[in-house]
């Protein structure tokens, strides 16, 4: 069977949908039953990545005022040469011979559903965040979702990574559950234990000069509105009288985060570390290194960093919105995402119970350990060959 698979986000250096497509793009590419045909050539993607880590510093720079539309019609024309998805924007219709169009993004390429062949329709729904909390997007990925979202819920099947995100598909759409497929996320084989923390330490002095050496509290992820650091600042801020630890948040920064960047001001003995982008080796360094790893989004359709966190081993905590609590299960410490002084107790909890950081390490590997991306490709492989039905 002959599959176009949307490899838009491949284009982007490592983030959440990007690195479900890399896993399910490089897995289903050795399947000899399957023939791919990615939406952007190997060029495209090479230079879509190379082009957005050059966008990264103007982006820190001018902040809120990055002129975003001019930026993504400028990054459009440049990958046109590379890209089915481009042509669609530009032509309105794409050809593809394909039996299955697998949507991984929330943007649906012009013109292949309206193509007039017979062509069976996955589409991933990630998230509902943009209907949900608009607030916490740029308006033009609101603007977007919605073009595409009536499309979307129309698919022959409908891939979700939580039962959270299925059931509020079926209760806020009336969708039947049974066209609807949950397929988990999984953290990469890379995040595990390292027994060699002078290695670790190495590797986050390299990458952090200013790092103290001190314990430290960690985020990962982008920063942004939905991923509610105020309250992971403000949590912070309350330890500073009992405990000499630091926050590190690292992330590429997003849109609306310069007042962030404000808040370690008067923070005393603490310090407040923005890290900006990080490889997967310092990522893996900074799980390993972490005392505590906190993630205190307002909402989420999976989230993938508490998983990798757990992997490695790190006590979590994690905000009670969205899937995290049936992600995490009873292997994290759960808050309000309204309610800072709920998350200072936790870090307080586990800074002064050194056998309760233990109990959520060994909690947290094994939790981690239940998910796999062979198991997910494999689910994804019987729905490509349900959806097509039996072969005469």
């Amino acid at each position: 069977m002959k599959v176009f698979l949307n490899t838009s986000p491949l284009l982007r250096p490592k983030a959440g949908i990007g690195y479900y497509v890399q896993n399910i793009f490089d897995r289903l590419n050795q399947d000899p039953e399957i023939t791919i045909i990615a939406s952007h050539s190997p060029a495209g993607v090479r230079l879509g990545r190379f082009t957005t880590l050059l966008s990264s510093f103007p982006r820190r720079v001018f902040g809120e005022y990055y002129p975003t539309k001019l930026a993504g019609c400028f990054y459009d024309l440049l990958l046109s040469p590379f890209s089915y998805s481009s042509q669609g924007k530009i032509t309105n219709k794409v050809s593809v011979d394909a039996d299955i169009y697998h949507e991984t993004t929330h943007d649906v390429i012009p013109g292949i559903l309206e193509s007039g062949k017979d062509v069976k329709f996955i589409a991933d729904i990630h998230d509902l965040s943009p209907l949900v909390g608009p607030q916490w997007h740029l308006p033009e990925g609101v603007v977007d979702f919605a073009r595409s979202f009536d499309k979307l819920i129309n698919a022959d099947v409908i891939i979700t990574k939580s039962w959270f995100v299925a059931n509020e598909l079926v209760e806020r759409f009336s969708l039947p559950q049974e066209k609807i497929r949950v397929v988990p996320n999984a953290p990469a084989a890379l995040y595990r234990r390292v027994v060699a923390p002078a290695s670790m330490r190495e590797l986050i002095h390299k990458r952090i000069p200013t790092y103290s050496g001190k314990p430290f509290i960690l985020y990962t992820g982008t920063i942004e509105p939905r991923k509610n650091l105020e309250t992971l600042m403000n949590a912070f801020s309350n330890l500073r009288n009992s405990y000499d630890v630091d926050l590190i948040i690292a992330g590429g920064f997003g849109w609306k985060y310069h007042e962030l960047l404000k808040m370690p001001v008067g923070l005393g003995r603490n310090k407040v570390i923005f890290t900006g982008y990080v490889t997967e080796e310092e990522m893996l360094a900074l799980y390993n290194q972490a005392a505590i790893f906190v993630f205190p989004s307002w909402y989420e359709g999976f989230g993938m960093p508490p998983l990798e966190a757990m992997a490695c081993g790190v006590p979590v905590i994690v905000s009670n919105a969205g899937s995290l609590p049936e992600v995490t299960a009873d292997a994290a410490l759960t808050f309000d995402p309204a309610r800072p002084e709920e998350l200072t107790y936790l870090m307080e909890k586990l800074l002064d119970s050194e056998s309760l950081m233990e109990e959520l390490g060994r909690k947290g590997m094994k939790r981690a350990g239940d998910f796999s991306w062979e198991r997910i490709v494999a689910d994804i492989r019987d729905i490509y060959k349900a959806v097509m039905g039996p072969t005469p």
